[in-house]
């Protein structure tokens, strides 16, 4: 939270180096929250269930999840560099809202509704299948949309491209996701 207030103070007063020092204190605050979470830990195996966390698709979309809630903290890092003078030439901020919404926040939903809402339901899944389709979908739409911010001189043709392509993926995930 500190490191939000910095960020938001330093928006408002223009004071870049306060800006900087909440994104510092937000990425430092997102490497405790996932090392604390343990989400890279060994798991620990449960009576009649084997520990295969690369073969559950479910268990993919929260660890691919996590990975794009690093990105949002090494962009975090990388602006703030920038923002204190190092030579190093900024990403655009929608990379680090776009890594956080589609990567992170989409990907949980995704993965931990497909576990959840047939539960609340007392159904099953329609298919371990359409959860695998779900995993990749929402994957290559946030890669789609956060990519091309991350690389600079791309031409705004190609941009709208890919832009819409993800919009597709997205779109696609989210219908495969309401079936299952």
């Amino acid at each position: 939270i500190s490191g939000l207030g910095l960020r938001i103070a330093g928006d408002l007063a223009h004071r870049v180096q306060v800006v900087a020092f909440g994104e510092v204190a937000m990425a430092v605050s997102i490497g405790m929250f996932i090392v604390g979470l343990g989400v890279f830990a060994p798991r620990r195996a449960l009576p009649r269930q084997p520990v295969r966390p690369l073969h559950e698709p479910i268990q993919l979309h929260a660890i691919t999840a996590y990975l794009w809630l690093i990105l949002v903290g090494f962009l975090l890092l990388q602006s703030a560099t920038a923002a204190l003078g190092a030579p190093i030439v900024p990403v655009s901020p929608d990379a680090e809202r776009h890594a956080l919404g589609s990567g992170f926040v989409t990907m949980l939903i995704l993965g931990l509704g497909a576990q959840l809402l047939p539960a609340f339901t007392n159904r099953r899944r329609r298919s371990d299948r359409l959860v695998w389709a779900t995993l990749v979908l929402g994957n290559v739409a946030a890669l789609l949309r956060v990519g091309p911010l991350l690389i600079a001189g791309l031409s705004s043709s190609l941009d709208a491209t890919v832009s819409a392509l993800a919009g597709i993926a997205a779109l696609a995930a989210l219908i495969v996701f309401a079936i299952n």
